[in-house]
């Protein structure tokens, strides 16, 4: 089995309809609760973005997205390879 992703609460939905519209007599096993989550649609995460602002008062920078304080001890988060965000996970646009 694959690792989607998939909506909790679509997941939730899925269950509850399917238990919803079982007869009395039906039997709940784990192969039912597998087959029915297999129904349950993937979703895409949305990539989060963001670009580096450098704070000149302190000389420290902040991920736009989060506005999490990044300290470097030398360079810019480029010249670090920093192309995400340590705190928050954002892609960091580069302007050219």
């Amino acid at each position: 089995m694959s690792d989607d992703l998939i909506s909790r609460q679509a997941a939730i939905d899925y269950l509850l309809d399917a238990l919803y519209d079982l007869d009395e007599e039906d039997y709940v096993d784990e192969e039912f609760i597998e087959e029915e989550l297999k129904r349950v649609p993937s979703v895409q995460p949305k990539q989060k973005t963001g670009r580096w602002i450098y704070m000149k008062d302190c000389e420290d920078w902040f991920c736009s997205n989060c506005k999490d304080i990044f300290i470097l001890l030398e360079g810019t988060p480029k010249d670090n390879n920093y192309n995400y965000c340590p705190n928050c996970g954002a892609k960091m646009e580069v302007k050219e």
